[in-house]
């Protein structure tokens, strides 16, 4: 099984609570993994080619962390808060500097 397939699964079975980070931008279940709300889907993986990917770490406030399990609070991530962004490829998992845009993607997408 894929890894796409295996995290949509995990969704469909997972009923943990999550932090929304503006408008669908990106979500986290505490002390689990992060996701986006609602989950865009991958583009269909072409031989070759890679799927591009933003993963991000914010700083958080203790009211923040508080609040995370209370679905009827909105939780925003903002960027006075951004500590990290790392740009990759899902498929290939390198980062962006070791791979360049436009260059051969190894992986088969079936990882």
């Amino acid at each position: 099984m894929n890894r796409q397939r295996r995290r949509q699964r995990e969704r469909e079975n997972g009923k943990i609570p999550v932090l929304i980070a503006g408008e669908g931008i990106a979500a986290a279940s505490l002390g689990q993994d992060y996701e986006a709300r609602p989950a865009a889907q991958l583009p269909a993986k072409r031989p070759g080619k890679h799927r591009w990917i933003a993963t991000g770490a914010w700083i958080l406030s203790d009211l923040a962390v508080t609040n995370a399990r209370d679905p009827d609070l909105p939780k925003f991530l903002d960027n006075e808060n951004l500590m990290t962004l790392s740009i990759g490829c899902w498929d290939c998992e390198q980062p962006l500097g070791v791979i360049e845009p436009n260059s051969f993607c190894p992986a088969t997408g079936e990882e």
